[in-house]
């Protein structure tokens, strides 16, 4: 089985990232493998994959001659793209797309497939990725080639079987992922100062990052001032290390809490120090992250808001917060808005998605409100020391693993699916 992947986001590595998992997988088969790739995902690959990858340019006509010398020099039997319908977004993914590509794609002598992360490839719709009291910014979904099949990653997925719900779900990482105690503790003792302390992992997409700054949105530029203050007052110092552009986040070096940024990390790097800490904290509801956090049976949130300035005005007692909520709209007036995926989704759009209809992914983390005051500390405090809390978590997560385990993992599914 030979297997073309094509992982053209130039903002969001989760895609790339599951088609490499997939890619290893398929390898410890003896299967083989080639990777056409953004320049953004291929900074997320490791060099002893150089040369099985070719890396698309900012050009579309240069890309689909790389497309057409790749496809006929390795001759796939199968061609997979993370995630198809990026393709047609009106920005973040390679140019690549053109009425004769697309039709060109019906008569590849391959197997075409793409992955589904977020319920794109389910029918064709529009979403929004924009605030939406701010923008009017939408992408609508493409019909997809007559053919092309569709598989589901999980986690993020529902494994069991969901009405109406088109692909096949499946598993691309032997469960559940530990990290060896050794390297857990080598992980921590780089960035800790002493065992005591607490090891919090932060992860902002740099779709994320990048979409607050376009809008003005000074969420991150506080981001680090709220965890502290809801994380003073733990019985243990904690450190909070955010992966982000590496100067997202406010730092904080000294004290009881804190805060350091990272810039890119490659995968295994990027494992290594999720699978060793404490707590995992994203924005970022159906993050490929959040499920390696769930598959490790680490402890993790996520931060949303559901309430409007206004309401936020009378319910925080707390004078910090309220400083910080008042100072959030003087710079963008607009900056305190309901969402579940920051910054651009609310409630009603991941209805709309379908991702998270009947899936018991969604139990397995807990939901945080960044305003919530005292009730958001109480949170903080239980989930990184209260054992019956984590307890209770890892129970809800072990659930869902089970569900996992009971799936095809990529090789077959794609040896079910290609040969």
């Amino acid at each position: 089985m030979k297997v073309l992947f094509v992982t053209t986001s130039e903002t969001g590595s989760g895609e790339a990232i599951t088609a490499l998992h997939m890619a290893e997988m398929i390898a410890a088969k003896h299967a083989s493998f080639h990777f056409l790739s953004s320049i953004f995902a291929a900074q997320f690959f490791p060099k002893s994959l150089r040369p099985h990858m070719t890396v698309f340019t900012p050009i579309r006509a240069k890309n689909e001659k790389i497309w057409h010398d790749v496809v006929t020099k390795f001759r796939p039997n199968a061609v997979l793209f993370a995630d198809y319908p990026l393709l047609f977004f009106s920005r973040g993914s390679v140019p690549l797309v053109s009425d004769r590509w697309v039709r060109s794609l019906e008569s590849l002598d391959a197997a075409i497939l793409t992955l589904d992360h977020l319920g794109y490839a389910q029918r064709t719709m529009s979403i929004s990725f924009a605030p939406s009291h701010l923008s009017i910014h939408c992408e609508t979904m493409p019909v997809l080639p007559k053919g092309m099949q569709i598989l589901l990653p999980c986690p993020i997925h529902e494994p069991a079987v969901v009405p109406g719900r088109n692909g096949t779900p499946f598993s691309y990482w032997h469960l559940p992922l530990r990290l060896p105690n050794g390297q857990r503790q080598q992980v921590r003792r780089r960035f800790l100062k002493d065992k005591r302390e607490l090891l919090i992992f932060h992860s902002a997409p740099t779709w994320a990052w990048k979409i607050a700054e376009r809008f003005g949105l000074p969420y991150y530029s506080f981001l680090g001032e709220i965890l502290r203050h809801y994380l003073t007052g733990l019985p243990r110092p904690a450190t909070l290390i955010s992966v982000n552009n590496g100067r997202l986040l406010n730092p904080c070096k000294h004290g009881e809490t804190r805060i350091l940024n990272l810039g890119a990390v490659q995968k295994d790097k990027y494992e290594r120090l999720l699978l060793a800490s404490d707590l995992m904290l994203t924005e970022n509801m159906v993050s490929a992250s959040l499920g390696k956090a769930i598959c490790g049976m680490i402890p993790c949130a996520v931060l949303c808001n559901q309430y409007r300035i206004g309401e936020l005005s009378n319910m925080v007692k707390h004078k910090t917060l309220q400083s910080i909520l008042w100072r959030m709209e003087s710079i963008r007036l607009g900056s305190i808005y309901p969402y579940e995926v920051f910054p651009i989704w609310g409630k009603q759009d991941l209805i709309q998605l379908g991702v998270f209809r009947d899936n018991i992914f969604k139990e397995a983390f807990a939901r945080i409100e960044v305003f919530g005051d005292e009730i958001t500390r109480n949170q903080f405090l239980s989930l990184l020391t209260d054992s019956r809390t984590r307890a209770a978590l890892r129970a809800r997560q072990r659930r869902y693993l089970e569900e996992l385990s009971a799936l095809p993992d990529a090789f077959k599914v794609l040896h079910e699916l290609v040969v």
